[in-house]
């Protein structure tokens, strides 16, 4: 992450144009993230918390 809070992440989108995945590179500050993390998105568009 840089210092005006930006950092690098990679979107994966399905067939439908619908976003499934997040990939960031930075653990947003928080020990228990890893970096790179993943974040999966539902079908209901609700997104997991990563790791």
């Amino acid at each position: 992450m840089d210092a005006t809070g930006n950092y690098p992440q990679r979107n994966t989108f399905d067939a439908r144009g619908r976003r499934r995945l997040d990939t960031h590179f930075t653990t947003h500050g928080e020990a228990n993230k890893s970096n790179p993390h993943k974040h999966t998105y539902y079908r209901n568009g609700r997104r997991s918390t990563g790791r």
